[in-house]
């Protein structure tokens, strides 16, 4: 044996050995084959990725509703086992076996870290409810509460008196939870949402009044307010609104003028601000559009079209600038989603299609889709990410119950997510064998 010397000095001496002695059976010396560490490395990678962006929490409370946590007893736990991994990987005298084991072992424990992740409670931004309660007061704005409309002008709107006492009060609603520093992100989601059903409703019990007119007359295409879809700080020139006019009366317009008036104004542009004699029962047209590169916030105008013989009508005009970029996302399903109950050795069941809409300004980015719980193997879901969604665009993907599983309630959550983006929707699945 020949133990202790360079590989190169060992085939040498038995060379010699062999001429000097050829009867002599000199064993060749063996030479250990290389560790591969590769698992344990991509294992390692993807444990820092997993606790990324990341925070220790008690409860979670002190963390933003676009931010994730774990109790610093998990992420203590998690620590440990990473550094026991790396401990072996930077153990140039590991073996294979010992490599195996803790590649392994930190795969576990980042399985088990990431179904621990939490999205945080800290009070969210207010700009959706901000723009909700804009649009309210906006929509409300120059209507008459009336019985019937006949004391309102046909050129003027009018609900009854019980449906704008019933408006107000959704707005007074609203503006406390607006004005409570308090209030967490699900009280003032629910309280954008309800506002913008409330001014739905009310917009569309608007109606033009009956008051009788004289023979000089016209209306417009556009009544109420018109909503330009909201866009970000950065956002293009937008889609102009056409507005036709119709002669109502019995008698040519003459030459009627199209102004805006209002706070904000100047913030939009008409393409023409006077339009040409219109014959009985003839229409004419011109455009408005918001106005580029205006700052953050939401304006609004009158429009109003006037002529002689006491001829005007009008509506306003609505635009919102986000003041930031809005990540966002909805799911079709919501709360607890049960697939059917199954007798012990069923088949495949029926997979559930999860449909994943961007309700932000920004394309998402790529979405993650993970699965967390005690039971969270006996499901699985295809893809695990979805790609980057446009604007108002789709993705979709599946989850369903694995096969053979015993009998007994099986429960986990299902977590679509783009934390660097502060995306993160989720809703639970059930199955009972």
């Amino acid at each position: 044996r020949f133990s202790g010397l360079p590989v190169k000095a060992v085939f040498t001496a038995v060379l010699v050995l062999s001429l000097v002695f050829p009867g002599c059976n000199v064993d060749s010396p063996s030479v250990p084959a290389p560790v591969d560490k590769t698992a344990l490395q991509t294992a390692l990678t993807a444990a820092d990725t997993a606790k990324s962006g990341v925070t220790a929490s008690a409860d979670g409370t002190d963390v933003p509703t676009t931010a994730f946590w774990v109790t610093p007893a998990q992420m203590t736990t998690f620590n440990a086992a990473i550094a026991a991994a790396q401990t072996v990987y930077d153990n140039a005298g590991a073996d294979q076996a010992a490599v195996n084991s803790a590649a392994a072992t930190l795969g576990t424990a980042t399985d088990a870290f990431t179904g621990q992740i939490k999205a945080g409670t800290k009070t969210g931004a207010k700009t959706a409810l901000q723009t909700a309660l804009a649009a309210a007061n906006t929509a409300k704005r120059g209507v008459t509460a009336s019985t019937n409309g006949t004391d309102v002008p046909t050129t003027a709107f009018w609900v009854t008196p019980a449906q704008l006492t019933a408006f107000d009060a959704a707005i007074a609603a609203a503006q406390v939870v607006y004005d409570n520093a308090g209030a967490d992100q699900a009280t003032v989601t629910s309280a954008a949402a309800t506002l913008g059903t409330a001014t739905d409703a009310f917009t569309g019990q608007r109606r033009a009044g009956t008051k009788t007119g004289g023979p000089y007359g016209i209306s417009l295409n556009r009544t109420g307010i018109h909503t330009f879809p909201a866009a970000a700080p950065d956002y293009s020139a937008q889609n102009p609104l056409t507005v036709t006019i119709t002669n109502t009366g019995n008698q040519a317009t003459g030459l009627l003028t199209a102004a805006l008036s209002g706070d904000n104004s100047s913030s939009f542009t008409l393409s023409t601000t006077s339009i040409s004699n219109i014959a009985a029962g003839e229409t004419g047209s011109f455009t408005v559009v918001p106005r580029t590169a205006l700052a953050a916030g939401t304006y609004t105008a009158t429009v109003t079209v006037s002529g002689e013989n006491s001829i005007t009508a009008s509506f306003d005009v609505s635009f919102t600038v986000s003041p930031d970029s809005i990540y966002g996302i909805n799911l079709d399903v919501s709360g607890t989603h049960t697939f059917p109950a199954a007798v012990a050795g069923y088949g495949t069941q029926d997979p559930l299609t999860v449909t994943v809409t961007n309700t932000g300004n920004r394309a998402t980015g790529a979405l993650t889709v993970a699965l967390s719980g005690d039971n969270s193997s006996s499901f699985t879901r295809s893809p695990t990410s979805v790609s980057n969604i446009a604007v108002g665009g789709t993705g979709n993907f599946t989850v369903v119950p694995r096969t053979a599983l015993a009998a007994g309630t099986y429960t986990a959550t299902v977590t679509v997510r783009n934390a660097g983006n502060g995306i993160t929707a989720s809703f639970d699945v059930s199955f009972t064998v």
